[in-house]
């Protein structure tokens, strides 16, 4: 199945950020190379127009990471106060409102993507819940 030229420049376009985001976060250094492609490409979930952009990163054997664990990481210090703001999310696995397509955690391969709270934060939570899992006010597939 392939998708729309605008569906596909979108999952592109949502790659790199996320790539900087754990790479940020875990002080790796994760290339469009060592993204799922296939049955593994960047997908959205959930699947309606402007879902998250989750991919795949897939680790090879002598880069395996200790650090990088499941989990919410604010993007901006800021975020941990107010809540609202980027947070890269690590899944640990598939099940829940995470995706099925979600790959179970390890170091040799995880999923990854952008949420636009930070649901540790009451406020946050709120933002979460109402704009990432419901989609009101529309679904962001990177924020």
């Amino acid at each position: 199945m392939s998708l729309l030229p605008q569906a596909q420049a979108q999952q592109n376009a949502c790659t790199q950020p996320v790539l900087n985001a754990v790479n940020n976060q875990f002080g790796d250094n994760f290339t469009p190379a060592d993204v799922g492609t296939g049955k593994f490409a960047p997908f959205p979930y959930p699947r309606v127009p402007g879902g998250t952009i989750n991919i795949d990163i897939f680790v090879p054997p002598q880069d395996q990471p200790d650090g990088v664990s499941p989990g919410r990481y604010p993007i901006n210090w800021w975020t941990y106060l107010i809540g609202y703001g980027p947070t890269l999310h690590i899944p640990s696995g598939p099940g829940g409102l995470d995706s099925p397509s979600t790959l179970i955690f390890s170091n040799s391969q995880f999923t990854a993507h952008i949420d636009s709270a930070f649901p540790y934060n009451p406020f946050g939570l709120l933002i979460h819940f109402l704009k990432d899992v419901l989609g009101i006010g529309g679904h962001s597939p990177c924020p």
